[in-house]
């Protein structure tokens, strides 16, 4: 009976030892940068497009020139880019399509953008992702 109580203290105590906290706030870390800068996850203030959503939508309206005289194609084109710490922006791509004068005037859409404002961690710019979704309509 003692030899089980005992042995029943080591398995309980082995358990509450293996069970440690984590105290130590971590950094998340999506991908280093070849100049090894950190490029976090989540910014405290998300990189952001002069004017806003808004000012988004009146750029849009204004440099839109896609025409699709044959097929009715309604939709829209994801496109994935990064904005880096000058606020440019860089290796743009589609993330997913609709169809591909749909995906190459959305490209040339975003190659054509100005600055956006950086996005920041505490206090310093840093390089974040975006995913713009493109409305399409004929």
């Amino acid at each position: 009976m003692k030899a089980l109580s005992t042995l029943l203290f080591l398995i309980l105590a082995a358990a509450a030892y293996g069970q440690a906290t984590d105290t130590v706030k971590q950094k998340t870390t999506v991908r280093v940068d070849t100049v090894t800068k950190i490029i976090y996850m989540a910014a405290d203030t998300p990189a952001e497009f002069p004017g806003g959503a808004s000012g988004m939508t009146k750029f849009f309206r204004k440099n839109f020139k896609w025409k699709q005289p044959h097929n009715i194609v309604v939709g829209k084109v994801f496109v994935e880019f990064w904005v880096d710490t000058n606020g440019k922006i860089v290796e743009e791509h589609i993330e997913r399509g609709l169809c591909p004068s749909c995906d190459k005037e959305a490209l040339r859409l975003v190659k054509i953008m100005p600055d956006w404002k950086p996005a920041t961690h505490l206090g310093k710019p840093i390089k974040s992702r975006q995913l713009v979704p493109i409305p399409f309509t004929l």
